[in-house]
């Protein structure tokens, strides 16, 4: 008997070592999804300076600004339905995202409303602890 539950103890024992270990070395998928979350939060409240903020550092986030601000000048209302975010890959400095849903929106002077589906691939880059939003693409049709 004691020998039984030795085994049985051991046997636990190793199986949560290993799953402590491999759950230290996976990336924290968390932090990515949560960047585009936060990305859709700052469309829907058509935010630019908030959209800006989570893109990476660098020449096109300084650039794309003032096309963002007039672009949301169109725009009276943003809407993200039936929202998935997903990891696709992730090794802890680089984390690909799949963003998909329904987009609905309002127009500001015709007040014309529509809706279409998206589908975006998002790269998100960690940099120095803090994750940006790198590029943004539509997925490759599977064949």
């Amino acid at each position: 008997m004691y020998r039984c539950c030795s085994r049985l103890v051991t046997g636990w024992l190793a199986l949560l070592l290993l799953a402590s270990c491999s759950s230290v070395a996976r990336p924290d998928d968390f932090a990515p999804t949560k960047k585009v979350n936060e990305f859709v939060a700052a469309l829907e409240a058509r935010n630019p300076s908030a959209v800006i903020a989570l893109l990476e550092p660098g020449d096109w986030r300084r650039e794309i600004g003032p096309e963002l601000r007039i672009y949301f000048r169109y725009m009276a209302a943003l809407q993200l339905r039936n929202k998935d975010v997903s990891i696709v890959e992730n090794d802890g400095g680089l984390a690909i995202v799949r963003l998909k849903g329904d987009l609905a929106y309002t127009l500001s002077e015709s007040n014309v409303q529509g809706e279409q589906p998206i589908d975006l691939i998002i790269e998100v880059v960690n940099i120095r602890g803090t994750w940006y939003l790198r590029s943004f693409q539509l997925p490759t049709p599977e064949t």
